[in-house]
């Protein structure tokens, strides 16, 4: 199925200027979708979306059979990072939850971690979201990045929202090549897609830093991290030992039966 545009000018969501069409390709096994690519910032994007509401109607595609592998592994790859960036008693915000999976191994470990997501039911940690004032010391963005058209806009509205400008990410990228066709395109869900430059040119329009962790890993702050912590970052093994004996030394702030009782009361008083 062809959907046709009334205009094939796209400008790029980040530096406003013309985008280049680079190819098409089809979602959903029906839409045929063109492709825009700037050389400025990096970002490749689908044209104006149409699709999302179809794209959508299982928020988390059928096809997706590595969920809870991933959210162990955000939860790995963040330990050790909020070991350094927040205070144990600090409030966590994820802004893309999904069904929970990841704020509910935050909290059995001790963080004291939100969800919200407005395409997705909270399913493993419902009663913790956050309210109308409700301010966080660091953002989580799983595998959201490459849900959002204007990433500009989505950083700088969060970073006020929350009053924080701390923001832990994942997001596969690319560098300088396009990647082929078959690569993270399909599922009709994921419109835009990032090198490091263009997450470091995001960082320098909000003012703060960025920095590669690897393995699609990432982290927006206006602290300074050391090249050493950076290095230990960096490291799936060395960034999940530590998190490991994390887990461990922190196995007594444990939130598993706090919440249950809270969410027992909550029921209780109606």
């Amino acid at each position: 199925m062809k959907h046709i545009q009334e205009t094939k000018i796209k400008n790029c969501p980040i530096t406003g200027q013309p985008m280049d069409a680079v190819f098409s390709a089809r979602l959903l096994n029906k839409y045929d979708v063109q492709y825009y690519y700037s050389e400025q910032s990096g970002i490749l994007q689908t044209e104006q979306t149409y699709w999302l509401d179809e794209a959508y109607t299982g928020a988390i595609a059928a096809t997706d059979t590595g969920i809870l592998r991933r959210n162990l592994q955000h939860l790995l790859r963040s330990l050790p990072l909020l070991n350094v960036l927040v205070e144990k008693q600090a409030r966590l915000q994820d802004v893309g939850g999904g069904y929970g999976i990841l704020i509910r191994m935050f909290r059995d470990t001790g963080y004291d971690c939100y969800s919200y997501d407005k395409y997705c039911q909270n399913l493993f940690a419902g009663g913790f979201e956050p309210d109308d004032n409700f301010s966080a010391s660091l953002l989580f963005a799983f595998e959201v990045f490459e849900h959002i058209e204007d990433p500009l806009t989505f950083l700088q509205e969060n970073f006020a929202k929350y009053s924080c400008r701390t923001m832990i990410v994942s997001t596969q990228t690319f560098n300088n090549t396009i990647p082929d066709k078959d690569w993270w395109y399909s599922t009709g869900q994921h419109i835009t897609f990032y090198q490091p430059r263009t997450l470091s040119l995001l960082a320098e329009k909000n003012n703060c830093f960025y920095f590669p962790l690897g393995s699609g890993f990432h982290l927006f702050t206006d602290q300074r991290i050391s090249k050493l912590q950076q290095t230990i970052f960096s490291s799936r093994v060395l960034s999940t030992l530590q998190a490991l004996y994390l887990i461990v030394k922190q196995h007594k702030l444990s939130k598993t039966q706090l919440d249950s009782d809270t969410m027992k009361k909550r029921i209780l008083q109606g």
